[in-house]
């Protein structure tokens, strides 16, 4: 019985460990290069096309950081589901996405 509770314990420790890893996996499209967009993503699973990737880089380049992440959908290619898909690891400066704020009326499906 100790070692299932042993067993059960460690567990949830990796767990845990590996969950607040992941979130501190995160990037800003303030700062980000174009090749670590692509990898972090990857890693995430969430497919984002280089074209995009590279539409982020040129947008923020020609106007500056991004001061909300709703400036993001400004982004040619840039679609409300792949707001969605990197709400949990992306950010635009020191505001977290929040899929709430999404404007209303805007798709991308």
């Amino acid at each position: 019985m100790k070692v299932k509770a042993l067993l059960v314990a460690l567990c949830l420790t990796l767990f845990m460990a590996g969950t607040a890893l992941a979130l501190e996996d995160y990037f800003d499209f303030n700062t980000v290069t174009y090749d670590e967009m692509i990898e972090i993503c990857g890693m995430f699973n969430i497919n984002i096309k280089p074209e995009v990737a590279a539409a982020i880089i040129e947008y923020r380049e020609a106007n500056g950081p991004f001061k909300v992440e709703t400036d993001l959908l400004k982004v040619e290619g840039f679609t409300q589901m792949l707001f969605y898909a990197l709400d949990p690891i992306a950010t635009a400066g020191t505001v977290w996405f929040d899929p709430a704020s999404a404007p209303s009326g805007v798709s991308g499906y």
